[in-house]
């Protein structure tokens, strides 16, 4: 009986250094790339983009509860920074870059996750602009992140959707307003 229980924790043990090495070996690279067609010139689109503040009318992440935002820095574009808490950790998110209704390159950094690069590009279209949110990057390493990163980039890409769904939607909204 004794012979039968050590085997049973050594096959337990074999198949949990199994999973973590596997985990551990995985790639942690992510690309996300999210696009929409928007009924509105970049003139229109881009302040809402290179104002943090807005971002509370089309983030993905605005309608979290409990979410605290302070905003601080300049009000748009480079030097920009929103800081916020949640339950579920602290994060910050600032604009590194700002080229006038073309693009916005922003950081962020959230709980324990290491800096994200992101990239929101705007060109323009016969019927209005083509918006264009990039992130890549690596995860650190560890077992779970290897297993961690097969999730990672599908969820952030419906996160990225979901927001520019809702950039179409405020965007197009106040072209319509406008007429």
């Amino acid at each position: 009986m004794k012979t039968i229980f050590v085997r049973l924790i050594a096959v337990v043990l074999l198949f949990i250094g199994l999973v973590w090495l596997i985990g551990f070996l995985l790639p942690r690279d992510y690309s996300i790339r999210s696009t929409i067609d928007i009924a509105a010139p970049p003139e229109r689109v881009f302040p809402m983009i290179n104002e943090l503040a807005q971002w509370e009318n089309w983030s993905p992440w605005s309608e979290q509860a409990g979410l605290d935002v302070q905003y601080s820095g300049e009000s748009s574009g480079v030097g920009s920074m929103q800081t916020w808490s949640d339950p579920r950790g602290d994060g910050k998110l600032w604009i590194s870059d700002s080229q006038l209704n073309q693009r916005v390159i922003y950081k962020m950094r959230s709980g324990g996750f290491p800096e994200m690069e992101n990239t929101i590009q705007l060109k323009p279209t016969d019927d209005g602009t083509n918006v264009t949110w990039t992130s890549e990057g690596k995860l650190p390493s560890g077992a779970f992140y290897g297993y961690f990163a097969r999730l990672f980039a599908p969820g952030m890409q419906a996160e990225y959707d979901r927001g520019l769904a809702k950039l179409k939607s405020v965007a197009e909204k106040d072209v319509d307003d406008t007429d």
